[in-house]
């Protein structure tokens, strides 16, 4: 069982989320999986179901159920204003803890260095101690590609920016 889409999302989770979205008293707080969510619970359930597929699905199905059940609780004692009081700059170390986690995982494919690590730090020792399996092909095609990137995107011809 591998996810099919938002239809495979449990009925009672998509209303308990929908009825948080009507229910919360701040304006600007949005439910729904945003990306650096969805990779923070990807992180923490692929480590605690250790490679097993089905271990996995039944972790995440669990975390799903358990976030629709705080939001209900928290639409219910109106807790929307919890939102607005996050501070700027803990929203920032959030987003950077997770531009951080996104750029550990791609050290492998960038490198062409196997990395077993899953975490941050242990990462980027593994690397520096692996330096000399460093292929440098596939880093070059990978910096040339990040260069071009960076030089397009500014320029509005890969999309929004």
């Amino acid at each position: 069982m591998y996810w099919q889409g938002p239809t495979s999302v449990p009925g009672g989770v998509r209303g308990a989320l929908v009825v948080y979205g009507l229910v919360v008293t701040s304006p600007p707080v949005g439910v729904g999986p945003g990306p650096g969510t969805a990779i923070l619970a990807a992180t923490g359930v692929g480590a605690i179901a250790a490679g097993d597929p089905e271990r996995y699905v039944a972790l995440m199905a669990g975390l799903a159920l358990v976030v629709a059940a705080i939001c209900v609780v928290a639409a219910a004692a109106r807790l929307g204003f919890v939102a607005a009081v996050l501070s700027k700059p803990v929203l920032v170390g959030y987003i950077t803890g997770v531009g951080l986690t996104l750029l550990s995982s791609q050290i492998a494919g960038f490198t062409g260095v196997p990395i077993e690590a899953d975490r941050l730090f242990p990462r980027f020792r593994e690397l520096a101690g692996s330096l000399d399996q460093v292929h440098l092909g596939t880093t070059a095609v990978g910096a040339a590609t990040l260069a071009l990137i960076l030089v397009l995107r500014p320029r509005g011809l890969l999309g929004s920016k």
